[in-house]
């Protein structure tokens, strides 16, 4: 299950925040003990004209048992001799109140990720990175907040019990085991664009997805809700990750 909401091309920085304390998570499937990872992330797609050539999501990952709230980066056609994957060791306090910050407007060919203790007034962790084909002006890439659940290859499998791809049967298959992302409250979501820092308003989105929405038939309960206040905005809203009828 996932909710992401992309903003518009031309778009090369962004921030969110996420107050740790109210979430609710269980990564731990009650069945096995086996487990899966949580997500919030911001992230990049990168255009050369009009065509798509890279992306890659950094933010907060949440794996292992017992659990931790650690910073992560994934590139999808990384730059030579540069890993596609990294995690932190530096372990965010569950009770905390963070900023999470994306800034590819620095130098060509780099991008920066950090997590701001909004509690505390400091930097909690830090990372900057090589994205081939990331372009400083900001003008070719679009940001994008993502929020998620995730199968390591030990949980894929459909509901018969057969190994799978099918994220439906693998969704399927892990329902009712207690997994659950809950609670997610972001706030004070801003994007910078056209040079200046703008709240993150519809203005400023290109699109939003939700997966599973309502054309996945087998499913018969609603395990992604968001919920927004009074008017519709990307800069304020709840995620609900809830796996369980």
């Amino acid at each position: 299950p996932a909710y992401v909401v992309y903003g518009a091309l031309g778009s090369g920085r962004c921030s969110m925040d996420i107050d740790f304390s109210s979430l609710e998570i269980q990564n731990v499937r009650a069945s096995d003990g086996k487990t899966v990872n949580g997500y919030m992330f911001l992230g990049c797609d990168i255009y050369s004209g009009n065509n798509w050539i890279n992306c890659f999501d950094t933010g907060f990952c949440y794996s292992g048992n017992p659990g931790r709230w650690h910073l992560f980066y994934n590139i999808y056609d990384p730059a030579e001799g540069v890993p596609g994957w990294y995690e932190s060791n530096i372990t965010l306090d569950g009770a905390h109140n963070y900023r999470l910050e994306l800034d590819t407007l620095r130098i060509d060919g780099y991008a920066v990720i950090s997590v701001f203790d909004l509690d505390e007034k400091v930097y909690a962790d830090i990372r900057t990175f090589p994205v081939k084909g990331l372009c400083a002006s900001g003008r070719d890439t679009a940001c994008l907040m993502n929020f998620a659940l995730d199968y390591p290859p030990d949980t894929k499998f459909d509901r018969s019990g057969n190994p799978s791809e099918d994220f439906a049967e693998i969704t399927l298959y892990n329902t009712d085991e207690g997994l659950k992302l809950k609670n997610i409250c972001v706030t004070n979501a801003r994007i910078w664009y056209g040079g200046r820092q703008h709240a993150w308003i519809a203005k400023y989105t290109d699109h939003r997805g939700l997966w599973p929405d309502i054309s996945f038939e087998q499913f018969d309960y609603d395990c992604t809700r968001v919920t927004f206040g009074p008017k519709i905005t990307d800069s304020e809203f709840v995620v609900d990750l809830d796996m369980n009828r």
